[in-house]
């Protein structure tokens, strides 16, 4: 199949999908989703565009996290072309983390984007060693990932497949961090088409499905340029 076919598909799936995270932009309903993830004792550290919440405990390395958030704030502003004005959430630990997301089982990740907030782990419960956390948070961090998230919902108003939204979030980190996802499975992962990634994108190889979504997008940008993303 052409990338053209493929660009063409993809622009039909994406239109055609709900916007099942929009409700986040309404105030009142907004307002009372975020009231879990903000509760207990967090303080507050609000800049001309992002706002902070923080546990005591990780207070330490606000100063890193938001220098870090701040400067690709800025730099995917432009990429994206909007406006954005992030709520940031610092957890100290993972129970804190999972149950502020919803997640019951396993461990909490190092980020996530969930219901309009940017979540992150704070790099203090990564490892015991500041200096070595500070490292692993500049090199592996969550924060393009979990932006690219939020911007492509301020895009486009939360109306994209989750295959899409992975894929944009996954090509961002490989632009700025340099990160590719598993490129060990590139070539496993192309029996997975379109349709799988559309419709059955939670049932099939999270692995596979989230590197065939990378490097559609990748193929994207590279035939038609990175505005193409945003023309689906």
């Amino acid at each position: 199949m052409s990338r053209s076919v493929v660009f063409a598909l993809i622009t039909a799936a994406c239109l055609s999908a709900a916007a099942k995270r929009a409700f986040y932009k309404k105030p009142a309903l907004y307002k009372m989703m975020m009231a879990p993830a903000i509760s207990g004792d967090y303080e507050v550290y609000r800049t001309r565009s992002v706002k902070y919440y923080f546990s005591p405990q990780a207070k330490r390395f606000l100063p890193m996290v938001r220098r870090t958030f701040e400067w690709y704030l800025t730099a995917m502003e432009r990429d994206f072309g909007v406006e954005a004005a992030p709520t940031v959430v610092m957890h100290n630990d993972e129970e804190t983390m999972k149950n502020a997301i919803n997640v019951k089982d396993g461990r909490a990740p190092l980020g996530a984007y969930y219901l309009g907030v940017i979540h992150i782990l704070s790099p203090g419960a990564w490892t015991d060693d500041d200096a070595q956390a500070v490292e692993r948070f500049l090199s592996e961090g969550p924060v393009v990932h979990e932006m690219a998230h939020y911007m492509l919902d301020l895009k486009t108003g939360g109306n994209y497949e989750t295959w899409f939204s992975e894929g944009v979030a996954l090509y961002f980190e490989y632009k700025y961090m340099g990160a590719q996802w598993r490129p060990d499975l590139e070539e496993e992962s192309r029996r997975v088409t379109l349709d799988d990634l559309s419709k059955r994108f939670e049932k099939i190889d999270k692995r596979l499905a989230y590197r065939r979504s990378f490097d559609i997008i990748k193929d994207i940008v590279s035939e038609k340029g990175e505005s193409a993303i945003f023309d689906i």
